[in-house]
Formats: structure tokens, sequence, C-alpha cells
């Protein structure tokens, strides 16, 4: 598992984890088990990150905006069946982001 992400994912490359610093240890583990590397050579960032700074181009006021998060969160998980699991997680995080981008662009 672990040479087969090494293979696919480039040296300091993000990865974006809406588990934020449990994933970054989760990885850090598994790598410490199962590479001869010991450890990930790409970057786990929390995906908050990357959406909470296209809602601020909407919501000004934070409390808004975690409330408007949350709601586009739910949205999401509605449009992508299943939950923890890679793959469904990874379309989880690409439809929270359309959501997000596509919100920011409208201006609404």
């Amino acid at each position: 598992m672990c040479d087969l992400m090494s293979q696919s994912i480039k040296t300091g490359e993000p990865i974006y984890a809406d588990g934020g610093e449990f994933d970054a240890n989760w990885i850090d583990v598994l790598y410490g088990a199962g590479s001869t590397l010991g450890y990930a050579q790409f970057i786990v960032i929390h995906s908050d990150t990357v959406m909470l700074p296209l809602l601020e181009q909407v919501e000004f006021d934070e409390d808004k905006r975690f409330k408007l998060y949350e709601t586009l969160k739910i949205k999401a998980r509605k449009i992508v069946k299943g939950q923890h699991r890679a793959k469904v997680d990874v379309q989880y995080l690409i439809e929270l982001w359309k959501l997000c981008f596509n919100l920011s662009r409208s201006g609404v």
C-alpha cells in the first residue's frame, strides 16, 4: 500500500484530507509499519484550508460561514453515498469543493 501511494504521489505533493492531523498521524503510522521510507514523502493538509477561503468570498461573518460550510458538507454527503472508504471520501471532498467553489463564484 505504501509503495503504491509513494509511486502515485510526488514527493512534497499536498494531499487534502478532512481529518487533518488525525489523517496525517494515520499516514505516519501506516508508513512506519509498511514502508522502508519510514514516513510519507507527501504532505497531508486539512481540506478546510481550501474550502473555507472560498466561502469567505460570499460570507464574511465567521459563524455564518461555518454554518454554511456544515450545510454544504451535508449536501456533499448526500451526493456521495457511503463514507469512510478512500474512494468515497475522495469523491466527497471533490463534491464539497465543487459546492464551495461554485458558491464562491456565484457571489450569493
